[in-house]
């Protein structure tokens, strides 16, 4: 028994490093290509974080975790249960790895053992390793490649690119988490032996939306995609790139540009004046490139003064950035006349590009300085006339970190020196007027006019593409709402270049929970919520029965209770699906976070219970939409 428990624990714990989680960003993820190549393969089941939210890109894989990753990058999981009783390798028989490493050898022929025999499972993957397991994944057979291991595969590695940009050079190296993520990451792009790419990726389009909900990944034409696997996710949403899927056009993950590219230039270009694109066709090489400003197709005439550009060779793209920032400039290294890492707003280094690195030189340290942002978050240039670059970006604080907000993509800051706990889930302005230190101010502005999610417009303005919209302190896509939000109920927005809403913060405070109440003490209004996920005491000003299903906002000197409205005695037969009731002519949509209660066993149970043991409920719904369900009542 304790051999088997301590079998089981190892496998969980295995788990926890590899298999997908939530839609979470990774707290020691800062750069944008990682942090997007990351995200990319943990929607596709590839990897994940570590349970204290960290993503420890520079630590090392084991052989039996880098097979794992394979095995997801495949989607080869439907085929384990037939490799479960088999022996491959002798010191693999016992291991949580032992189908995935039992499937790549014996059912796919990625990989050997050693000439002992074993497999070594915990040993650590070099990267010679890891790339002969994805070129054969590629159908590059070994007779072809020949020379000797790994020099010889190295070489074809980097002949087909499937190393450029990874980092990766030295065969008998051991291979780092980031490396991997590079590594898979490029695997979507290289061309298999035949010609082909492993995966069919459509054409540069923005994400919109990806609801594990649903099970549906949405782009910018409206277009769903089904996905093969199911996941949330909203650190990609607003993202050019591209989708990628399998044979039954199901989506495997999302592949943003600012993953996908090892080609990103590191020559940028300042707009000198408005409607300018000098120096456009250097960038470019000559060749006709698609323009973009900040996440959208654009033309010349949308440019201004202080816009910066950068090239993508890879989509033959110039992508162009407004984001301007206003700093205390801190520390350059390795020294103020050749500086490449400038220090601001308490302890953040940004990359200077050599576009800046002159212009930078001559400013004194300690000096209010704008910096003129790339589309990724360097510096291509730096002004103080506040009569023509000002500080425009502003910040959003997530689970304790500052990202800024570049049009659609968040850039996440490392090295802020400030408190953000006051300002989790908001939308800030950013001022740095004192060395070493950081103010943050809330951003207010109201709407004009209300939010429909259907048409996508705010009052009369079009909703833009790649819109970073905040509800409720979190990141959500257009389509998870459901409903109209009133003027009153917006608490900011911000306007781009194209008159098109880009940032939009909606509800404020915490999100509503919605659940059943007991009432503890009628005579103080106390009481108690559950509903299976979240449960505590509070007050209201309103007095409610035992067991009413209500809708709970909490707020720091007590709650808002509002009543569901109720209708008893409904028949399953009403279902048409698992996301719509019909009742007298109205159709009603199921929530996302459904909660269902059993009043015969006391119980919160699921919705598919509820169904399969009832055939009558209670449905208590707000407007038209489901929130809870109760059974077995009396």
């Amino acid at each position: 028994m304790k051999r088997w428990l301590s079998l089981l624990l190892a496998a969980v714990l295995a788990a926890m490093l590899i298999l997908p989680a939530g839609a979470v960003g990774f707290s020691d993820v800062t750069d944008v290509p990682t942090l997007s190549a990351v995200e990319s393969l943990r929607i596709m089941g590839v990897i994940s974080g570590f349970p204290d939210g960290s993503f420890r890109p520079s630590g090392n894989l084991t052989r039996a975790q880098f097979c794992k990753m394979a095995v997801y990058a495949m989607g080869a999981q439907d085929e384990l249960a037939a490799y479960r009783a088999i022996t491959v390798f002798p010191d693999v028989a016992n291991h949580w790895a032992r189908d995935y490493v039992n499937l790549s050898a014996k059912g796919h022929k990625l990989l050997a053992g050693f000439p002992d025999g074993t497999f070594r499972p915990e040993s650590t993957v070099t990267a010679g390793q890891a790339v002969t397991i994805l070129l054969r994944m590629l159908g590059y057979e070994d007779a072809a490649i020949g020379g000797i291991w790994p020099q010889a595969y190295m070489e074809k590695a980097a002949a087909i690119k499937l190393t450029e940009g990874t980092g990766i050079a030295n065969g008998l190296a051991a291979l780092t988490r980031q490396q991997a993520a590079k590594l898979f990451v490029r695997l979507l792009q290289t061309q298999t032996a035949s010609g082909s790419t492993y995966y069919t990726l459509s054409e540069e389009t923005t994400l919109t939306a990806l609801d594990g909900g649903s099970g549906t990944m949405t782009v910018s034409d409206g277009k769903k995609y089904p996905l093969r696997y199911t996941v949330d996710s909203t650190t990609l949403l607003g993202q050019r790139g591209k989708i990628v899927t399998d044979q039954k056009g199901n989506a495997v993950t999302f592949l943003p540009a600012a993953a996908a590219s090892t080609t990103i230039s590191d020559t940028a270009i300042v707009v000198a004046q408005n409607g300018s694109t000098a120096g456009f066709d250097i960038l470019s090489g000559g060749k006709n490139y698609t323009l973009y400003k900040n996440g959208l197709p654009a033309t010349a005439k949308d440019l201004r003064v202080n816009d910066t550009a950068i090239y993508r060779a890879d989509t033959n793209a110039i992508l162009v950035s407004d984001a301007h920032l206003s700093v205390r400039y801190e520390a350059a290294s390795p020294s103020k006349q050749q500086p490449n890492i400038l220090t601001a707003l308490g302890g953040v280094q940004f990359t200077v590009l050599p576009s800046a690195i002159t212009e930078l030189s001559h400013r004194a340290i300690g000096s209010q300085i704008t910096i003129l942002l790339t589309a990724d978050g360097q510096v291509a240039g730096v002004t103080d006339d506040s009569k023509v670059a000002t500080g425009n970006t502003l910040g959003y604080v997530k689970d304790g970190v500052l990202s800024l907000c570049a049009g659609g993509t968040l850039i996440p800051l490392a090295g802020v020196n400030a408190d953000l706990s006051a300002y989790e889930g908001c939308i800030v302005r950013i001022n740095a007027y004192t060395a070493g230190k950081i103010v943050l101010t809330e951003a207010t502005a109201g709407a004009s006019g209300s939010f429909n999610p259907e048409t996508a417009t705010v009052g009369s303005r079009k909703l833009a593409d790649n819109a970073l919209i905040i509800d409720y302190g979190n990141r959500v896509a257009p389509g998870s709402l459901k409903e109209t939000v009133s003027e009153s109920s917006i608490a900011f927005t911000r306007t781009n270049w194209k008159d098109e809403v880009d940032l939009i913060v909606l509800h404020k405070g915490n999100a509503p929970l919605y659940g059943r109440i007991r009432m503890d003490d009628s005579s103080t209004r106390s009481f108690t919520f559950s509903n299976g996920a979240t449960a505590f005491t509070s007050t209201s000003q309103n007095a409610f029965a035992d067991g009413d299903f209500v809708k709970v906002q909490r707020y720091a000197d007590g709650s808002i209770v509002t009543l569901l409205q109720k209708f008893a005695d409904v028949s399953t037969s009403a279902w048409l699906s698992d996301r719509y009731i019909t009742l007298d002519g109205q159709t009603y949509t199921i929530s996302d976070d459904l909660r269902c209660y059993n009043q015969e066993s006391g119980q919160w149970i699921t919705p598919s219970q509820a169904r399969t043991f009832y055939t009558s409920m209670n449905l208590y719904v707000e407007g038209t939409t489901v929130r809870c369900i109760e059974v077995g009542a009396k």
